[in-house]
């Protein structure tokens, strides 16, 4: 006999089709919750199922690895994780992707005393006048101060 899986529940109010399962009662302490929900962002029947499945495998795989328990890491597994982190970390920071490291340099801002968060004291004539001199056209580009120390 084979069991059907079970359809994306839709919300009464807003239609949005949503995942839920109900939480294996070996996993139910672990993870602190009877059930699992997660939004499937559409109001599509079809596109809904689709998502479903994907969510579906995604949980069965994360349930299994709970279910197995902790384990070990080589040293080659670990840097692989490690760096993926890493690459992800940098992906959302945009402090150290630069964007923000040159203007922060130029304008003054930083963490207290007139002093960047690298360590650097902001550029002549920077500071906390630069928005005020911004405002009066003094300052008007991001590649340096235009107006007056």
């Amino acid at each position: 006999m084979t069991l059907a899986m079970s359809g994306p529940w839709k919300h009464p109010k807003t239609g949005i089709c949503w995942f839920r399962k109900r939480v294996p009662g070996e996993l139910r302490a672990l993870l602190g919750k009877t059930e699992v929900k997660q939004s499937l962002g559409t109001r599509d029947p079809s596109e809904a199922k689709l998502k479903q499945a994907e969510v579906l495998v995604a949980v069965e795989k994360r349930w299994a690895n709970l279910k197995v328990g902790p384990r070990s890491l080589s040293e080659r597994e670990a840097q692989e994780f490690a760096r993926s982190a890493h690459d992800t970390w940098l992906a959302r920071d945009p402090i150290s992707r630069g964007l923000d490291r040159a203007r922060d340099a130029r304008h003054g801002a930083g963490r207290g005393r007139g002093r960047t968060q690298w360590g650097a004291a902001p550029a002549p004539g920077h500071g906390s006048r630069c928005r005020r001199a911004r405002r009066t056209g003094a300052c008007r580009s991001r590649s340096g101060f235009q107006g007056t120390a």
